[in-house]
């Protein structure tokens, strides 16, 4: 079991939308995606919000307190980060900075994840998966357009009831599909990323 305490800080320049009843929520409105397991695998114990207000400057800032106890052991927790939003920092108990939160994660994964903190901690845009299609040689050529060079997160990628992991970095890299490009498609409900295909 794990216990832990995250501390998030962000700002937004951005305007809340006026509510609208009738249209159907867009994929940044849904909190980063679906409920699955990285979500159901924690028992939220207190969540606390701590925020300020600056008419003038157009301005929401604060601070998020969230303390959950994990239900099974696991290196994965996913927090809801909508996109108008910009993450300053994510603290767990013990840790006095970003680079000791790092690098807890990448002892409990075995892999090396700092591009991808810092693309999505340190940078305002969201990674973006370029793909281009060569329909009459069967491939695909794919890679990520990122502020970070040494970005590589792996992503599912195909047909939804059938994905495939891919593992994109920024340099082009290629793969085979007998699929068209209407047909294939990338699991964004359960990243948080931008597709192009070009």
């Amino acid at each position: 079991m794990v216990f832990a305490v995250v501390h998030t800080t962000a700002q937004t320049t951005q305007q809340a939308a006026s509510p609208q009843t009738t249209k159907a929520p867009a994929r940044a409105d849904i909190l980063r995606g679906e409920y699955g397991p990285d979500r159901a695998n924690n028992d939220l114990l207190f969540y606390h919000l701590d925020v300020r207000v600056d008419p003038e400057k157009k301005l929401l800032s604060g601070k998020t307190t969230i303390r959950f106890r994990m239900l099974k052991d696991d290196t994965r927790i996913q927090i809801d980060l909508q996109r108008p939003m910009e993450v300053e920092k994510i603290l767990l108990v013990g840790a006095r900075s970003n680079e000791q939160v790092v690098a807890f994660f990448n002892r409990g994964t075995g892999t090396d994840l700092t591009a991808v903190f810092n693309q999505y901690l340190r940078h305002a845009a969201i990674p973006i998966l370029e793909l281009k299609f060569n329909e009459a040689r069967g491939e695909v050529s794919y890679r990520w357009k990122v502020d970070e060079p040494n970005f590589a997160m792996p992503i599912r990628v195909g047909e939804k009831e059938r994905w495939q992991i891919i593992r994109p970095t920024t340099a082009w890299q290629t793969m085979k599909s007998l699929l068209k490009k209407s047909e294939f498609a990338v699991a964004t409900d359960l990243y948080f990323v931008d597709v192009s295909k070009l």
